[in-house]
């Protein structure tokens, strides 16, 4: 159970925890699906792709730094409506 001064920080948090997966998942099919389609490009125009393999982690880590920078700010979104005040009924 949470406190009652914490109840909207554990609403932010659980809401990035729940996105974690999904963003990882679509920051990996990112990375394989635009390799790909670059290697493809590159190949219709008679060249090859020198793919760098270690900056692949980095690319996907300012990713990751790209989704916190905008979810960050929404956090006291959720806080605000599980407060009493934020809640309506109609």
């Amino acid at each position: 159970m949470a406190r009652a001064g914490h109840a909207g920080w554990t609403a932010s948090a659980r809401s990035i925890r729940r996105n974690r997966l999904p963003v990882a998942v679509g920051l990996l099919v990112a990375g394989v699906v635009g390799t790909a389609m670059g290697n493809a490009l590159l190949g219709l125009v008679g060249r090859t792709a020198d793919v760098d393999r270690l900056d692949m982690p980095e690319i996907a880590g300012i990713g990751a730094a790209r989704v916190l920078l905008v979810t960050v700010p929404t956090a006291p979104a959720p806080r605000r409506t599980t407060r009493p005040e934020g809640l309506r009924t109609d």
